[in-house]
């Protein structure tokens, strides 16, 4: 599998190099496809080239008219993973919660449960953030939110972005 992912980098860049000199910078193709390389190199562990892939996507996408909102908080939520990843939570929420807002159920789950990792004490706001995510569809923050109904905070799993992870992994 990183053999095709890595090989989807060299597609992405070479899609991105043609559409920079078709339609040059300022452009939502340009911007879609810096996020995909973003995916990408992120699919690699190149997290410092997926940033700047996201960054570069965001800032494009934030100075052009024609994009849709949804685009913006797909790229968003993406780059919030990466901030994440790299230990920049404040970062991350940040992105998260500027996608979250425009509707993006992911940055809605990825919120609470970062929300839930620190020591904010924002256990409630968490599980609305969770709450949303699983009324537009989110199994895994439903899953979540069931699974700690009635527990109170001090016996939560400190694990539970581990847990999450574990129950999205087929084997």
């Amino acid at each position: 599998v990183l053999g095709e992912v890595q090989q989807s980098s060299q597609y992405f860049e070479k899609a991105l190099a043609i559409y920079l000199e078709v339609h040059g910078e300022e452009h939502s193709d340009v911007a879609v496809t810096y996020r995909l390389l973003g995916l990408s190199f992120w699919g690699c562990n190149k997290d410092e080239q997926a940033l700047s892939c996201h960054e570069k996507a965001l800032s494009i996408m934030l100075n052009i008219d024609c994009i849709e909102r949804s685009e913006i908080a797909k790229t968003r939520d993406c780059l919030g993973d990466v901030l994440h990843a790299l230990g920049r939570a404040a970062e991350a929420r940040t992105q998260y919660v500027q996608a979250a807002e425009f509707g993006n159920r992911s940055s809605m789950r990825s919120l609470g449960l970062l929300m839930l990792e620190d020591d904010s004490r924002e256990d409630g706001k968490a599980v609305e953030w969770l709450s949303l995510a699983a009324k537009e569809g989110d199994n895994e923050a439903a899953k979540l939110i069931e699974g700690l109904d009635g527990i109170p905070r001090e016996e939560w799993p400190w694990n539970i972005r581990e847990r999450m992870m574990d129950s999205e992994d087929p084997s």
